[in-house]
Order: C-alpha cells, then sequence, then structure tokens
C-alpha cells in the first residue's frame, strides 16, 4: 500500500498548532505536499513569525 497525499492530510489534521489552536490542515499551512516512496516531505507555512 503506498502512501498517498490524503493520507499525509489526515495524519496532519490531528496535529494543532498551539498558537492558533486549529489543525495545520484546515489552515493552510501544509503546502507542497512530495511523496516519494516511504519518504514523506511538505512545507509548513505559519501564518505568524
Amino acid at each position: 500500500m503506498s502512501i498517498t497525499a490524503d493520507d499525509v492530510k489526515t495524519a496532519l489534521s490531528k496535529l494543532v498548532d498551539p498558537n492558533t489552536g486549529k489543525d495545520f490542515v484546515s489552515s493552510k499551512s501544509v503546502k507542497n505536499i512530495q511523496i516519494e516512496g516511504a519518504d514523506v516531505a511538505f512545507d509548513l507555512e505559519l501564518g505568524y513569525p
């Protein structure tokens, strides 16, 4: 079974940003999901310094 972008988003939707109280997916902080085999990379853009 291979990893999909939806799998990554589902996992990240369970992580809540302590500064905003929102999960990283619904706050649209997760960008540019890349999957190569079992390796996953993504950009996390936070809306604050």
